[in-house]
């Protein structure tokens, strides 16, 4: 691993699987819920069952374009503002140029509750079905109020190689729209196997080269872009049953909490918690920079610390996105394998970089 100022350890990147969680998930009986191997599999069901035209909002991964296309679902888009809010406006807009029967919303970093306008498509298009997308918001899935259909991602937030569920209003499941799996059932595509191996190599990072996880995880992730359209594998539809979900849930809030306070003092723009909302458990905070060139300089400066901060995400190849959040967000970690001192160690490099070069005021 790489060497930094600040030791070893790094924050950030894929999570780890160490022997004792291995261990723990083998010995454990596999759930017998259906789980679909990831987001895009579960907006796909969801597409195919609706069958019909999507709005998209204008700041989306590039995976969620390509699950609409392999459904052969038409697609627009709609606005969402600097705060990751949709412009509800601009959904009534692109129904008078193109009408759809479905809306995809997306729950934005676990910090942003779509109510308002979940509330304004109810009144002015409610025959139109409303896709809610909880990848980013593992917590807020099951205390959804109201939606047509939703669905999470449990790889994005927990040491396993995919998983994700599905709801629809009137039922508890979507099922045999795709291939899902059952107990003792194992994966058709294999890109968990290349991911699960990744994530066990990473626990010995001091004496692995990170070349040889990073490239195990990189090949799960190409085998998954070119399939995803397959069973879950065993392992996770075990490790559902012991998943602390309370203790992650626990040490995110903590540490969002830390990161807003900090971020907040040092006058940087950031999302915060909807309608304070403390109970809201964040995937990432989302920092707002000014500018690409800011976002690129701190995130090269937090990785030469040690520090590993994703952008959500890079900007979907297509003429009709145009949203300016794709060269400014920058997404610190705050996930329940750190604690204080993590989460202080990252914001003293983040008041570092911007100290150094003078431009909090750029922000």
């Amino acid at each position: 691993m790489m060497k930094t100022e600040f030791g070893n350890k790094p924050i950030g990147g894929e999570f780890a699987i160490d022997k004792k969680w291995y261990d723990l998930v083998q010995g454990t009986k596999a759930s017998d819920i259906s789980l679909f191997s990831c987001g895009r599999s579960a907006l796909y069901a969801a597409l195919k069952d609706i069958n019909g035209t999507v709005i998209l909002p204008d700041y989306l991964c590039e995976s969620i374009i390509d699950a609409v296309k392999k459904a052969g679902a038409g697609y627009i888009f709609y606005h969402v503002d600097a705060s990751m809010k949709p412009v509800n406006e601009s959904i009534l807009e692109a129904y008078d140029r193109c009408p759809f029967n479905a809306v995809l919303l997306i729950n934005y970093f676990g910090l942003r509750d779509n109510g308002d306008t979940i509330a304004f498509i109810r009144e002015k298009l409610p025959e139109i079905k409303i896709i809610t997308d909880c990848v980013q918001d593992q917590y807020g899935y099951a205390g959804l109020k109201d939606y047509d259909y939703a669905f999470n991602s449990l790889r994005k937030w927990f040491p396993v190689p995919d998983g994700a569920y599905l709801k629809k209003k009137e039922d508890s499941k979507i099922r045999c729209l795709m291939p899902v799996s059952g107990p003792g059932q194992v994966s058709d595509s294999g890109f968990q196997a290349y991911k699960l191996a990744g994530n066990l190599l990473k626990q010995y990072g001091a004496a692995v080269s990170e070349d040889i996880f990073l490239d195990l995880i990189e090949k799960g992730e190409e085998m998954l872009d070119e399939d995803f359209l397959c069973k879950t594998s065993l392992f996770s539809t075990k490790a559902v049953n012991v998943i602390d979900y309370e203790g992650a849930a626990a040490a995110r809030r903590k540490n969002g909490a830390f990161l807003d306070e900090k971020l907040t003092a040092m006058g940087l723009e950031h999302i915060r918690y909807d309608n304070g909302n403390d109970r809201a458990v964040p995937f990432f905070i989302p920092l707002i920079c000014k500018d690409r060139d800011t976002r690129d300089g701190l995130r090269m400066h937090l990785r030469s610390k040690g520090i590993f901060a994703p952008v959500h995400w890079p900007a979907p190849d297509d003429p009709d996105i145009k949203n300016d959040l794709y060269d400014r967000e920058l997404s610190l970690t705050c996930d329940q394998r750190y604690g204080p001192e993590d989460m202080e160690r990252l914001t003293e490099a983040i008041s570092d970089y911007f100290g150094q070069y003078d431009r909090v005021n750029q922000m």
